[in-house]
């Protein structure tokens, strides 16, 4: 069974797996101020990250156990039940899961067991080496919700406004 840490903040969404000592960050300063998205958004995308990225690491058949420190979150994994804006989450990971015929689990952690993660969480690299000095830490980009496609008359004018701002105002 592969298991995986998983922590959001404000700064940055970060999971960590202990049996290869691989920590993984992303800053969430763009997702949290454009989209104005609440720290349970984060979290919850941190976990649907975690997954999607750890996936191929189980194989086919194989166990997945994230741990995650916001009841909300295990719940939502766990029921397989959220708010519309949280459905795509649900359904990327359910889609991965079945391709994969993996059994995973979002389970509970007291904050207080999840330092690692709490510590990647707010960037402090270096306090999370201290308490594991064969941690590596990689970035990652989290998953985006898939947008509807673009009309041609949509595609048209943004290229037209695109083309626009490209062009040298003294040709």
């Amino acid at each position: 069974m592969l298991r995986v840490y998983c922590d959001a903040s404000p700064f940055g969404l970060r999971f960590w797996l202990p049996s290869s000592c691989k920590g993984f960050q992303s800053p969430a300063t763009h997702l949290f101020s454009q989209h104005d998205k609440s720290i349970f958004y984060l979290e919850a995308l941190c976990v649907c990250a975690a997954i999607l990225h750890v996936i191929n690491l189980v194989p086919a058949g194989g166990r997945l156990a994230v741990f995650m420190d916001n009841l909300n979150s295990v719940q939502m994994f766990n029921s397989f039940a959220a708010l519309p804006a949280f459905n795509w989450m649900l359904i990327a990971v359910a889609d991965a899961v079945i391709e994969r015929d993996i059994d995973f689990r979002v389970l509970h952690v007291p904050g207080t067991h999840n330092i690692i993660a709490d510590l990647l969480s707010r960037f402090r690299n270096s306090d999370a080496l201290q308490l594991e000095p064969r941690l590596t830490i990689h970035s990652f980009q989290p998953p985006q919700p898939v947008r509807a496609a673009w009309s041609m008359e949509r595609l048209l004018v943004e290229c037209s406004i695109n083309l626009g701002l490209a062009l040298d105002t003294s040709t």
